[in-house]
């Protein structure tokens, strides 16, 4: 997926947010590409042309995460792990985690436009068991965090709903139930859907749907609005049409 549909919704809905963006010269990313002996992917490219060294207080990769480019090619020199395999995308600024978990993008196994996204616990000598999953691709986590900054009420009501299946290969056909579900209810999709996002909106509401966890065999629906009577009704009308589907204590939002 090319990152122009992500850029045009986020103009959209705050048309001054262009402003406050600091976009990387074309000619500083082939350097870079051509220091490591690397191709990143067209969307990062793409996110890196409109607002690589800044987004204002939009946060791409999630809100405790800085994507600046330049701060990110500082880091290089230091780097233990191989930079020509592993490029990371953000730095954590949150120093009050316990756990860093910063995303890197994974360049030996990207396939096309989505390529995984990892993180690498580089504490010592590099070792591949050093590297774990995020279980998210690169435009899957800009959806996902275009998404909720863009879209989902701050400080709104937010109901999580939960269901599963036992192979990945039932896990389209719950997506795809959840979806009309949502539609039937008066939502509609407001970005390109991805295998494993939708992200559907009707009036003051708004639903992120996402495959998730190991296998892709986890379905999770975050559900927001200003009216906590209306984000319950939908809520309790799609689980009553999605046997199976339970509500979870928190929903869950951004990169993590």
């Amino acid at each position: 997926m090319s990152f122009a549909p992500l850029h045009a919704f986020m103009r959209e809905r705050d048309p001054d947010f262009a402003r406050s963006c600091k976009p990387v010269p074309r000619e500083d990313i082939a350097a870079c590409e051509q220091r490591l002996g690397l191709a990143l992917p067209t969307a990062y490219v793409e996110m890196l042309v409109a607002m690589g060294a800044g987004s204002g207080r939009y946060q791409l990769f999630g809100s405790d995460q800085d994507h600046d480019f330049y701060g990110l090619l500082e880091r290089l020199d230091f780097a233990r792990y191989p930079t020509d395999r592993y490029f990371r995308v953000a730095l954590q600024i949150d120093d009050s985690l316990d756990v860093i978990q910063e995303p890197y993008l994974d360049l030996g196994r990207a396939a096309g436009d989505d390529t995984p996204l990892v993180t690498i616990y580089d504490a010592g000598p590099f070792s591949p068991d050093d590297v774990y999953e995020l279980n998210r691709t690169l435009t899957e986590v800009l959806t996902i965090n275009v998404f909720n900054a863009f879209l989902l009420a701050s400080g709104a009501d937010v109901v999580g709903l939960s269901n599963s299946v036992d192979s990945p290969r039932q896990a389209p056909a719950l997506r795809d139930a959840a979806v009309a579900r949502l539609q039937t209810l008066g939502l509609a999709v407001v970005l390109p859907p991805l295998a494993r996002v939708v992200c559907l909106e009707g009036g003051d509401v708004a639903a992120l749907v996402e495959l998730h966890g190991d296998r892709g065999t986890v379905l999770a629906i975050d559900i927001n609005g200003r009216d906590s009577r209306t984000v319950k009704a939908i809520a309790e009308a799609v689980a009553a049409g999605l046997p199976g589907t339970t509500r979870n204590h928190a929903a869950r939002m951004g990169l993590g």
